[in-house]
């Protein structure tokens, strides 16, 4: 029997094995051997190759084009937005005169005209004394800013949360026991 062995040593050990256990007859023929080993005949398609002609290339060539000609559209309609946007936009005058370069720049050398909004909107500005209703004073309290002020405060809220356990701080806080003894004697808790 000839037979090409692709897999791996682990594989092949298994199948010895499988063979030693399942098979009653001790003396193993090529037959025997074959219901156990691998079907490896399916294999992948062969490669064909084929020769380069100039109709590959207009192939290619019209999916550029059409490739092309859908940006075209698309720019065609973002411009046709950003001229409506811009033109519906009457809450921002001077924006819209801003862009007026922007405009020409998209359009080319088109002479695009802004018309500015006739009707003006006014907006109530409220008194200091419509914020003070129904409000208190907030209470302002002074926290410390200092990183060890911060840890050594962490550390303290810790160890009472859990009943001066040191593991169960040490885990809440998210540092090995080791650091929070040798914190513990540094803040002299």
């Amino acid at each position: 029997m000839n037979y090409s062995w692709k897999g791996n040593i682990r594989q092949l050990r298994n199948i010895t094995e499988q063979l030693s256990v399942i098979e009653q007859e001790r003396n193993i023929t090529a037959d025997t051997l074959k219901r156990y080993l691998p079907d490896y005949s399916v294999g992948f398609p062969a490669l064909i190759d084929h020769p380069v002609s100039g109709s590959d290339f207009a192939n290619e060539r019209e999916i550029l084009y059409k490739v092309l000609f859908d940006m075209r559209n698309d720019i065609n309609d973002l411009k046709k937005l950003t001229h409506e946007l811009i033109e519906h936009d009457h809450t921002n005058v001077q924006a819209k005169e801003n862009a007026q370069h922007l405009i020409q720049k998209i359009y080319g050398s088109d002479e695009v005209e802004i018309i500015s909004p006739q009707k003006k909107e006014v907006y109530h500005q409220p008194k200091q004394d419509d914020f003070d209703e129904g409000f208190q004073d907030a209470e302002t309290i002074d926290e410390p800013l200092s990183l060890q002020e911060k840890e050594y405060e962490m550390i303290k809220k810790a160890l009472e949360r859990n009943n001066n356990k040191r593991k169960l701080a040490a885990k809440e806080l998210g540092i090995s026991e080791r650091t929070l003894y040798r914190k513990i004697k540094q803040f002299d808790l």
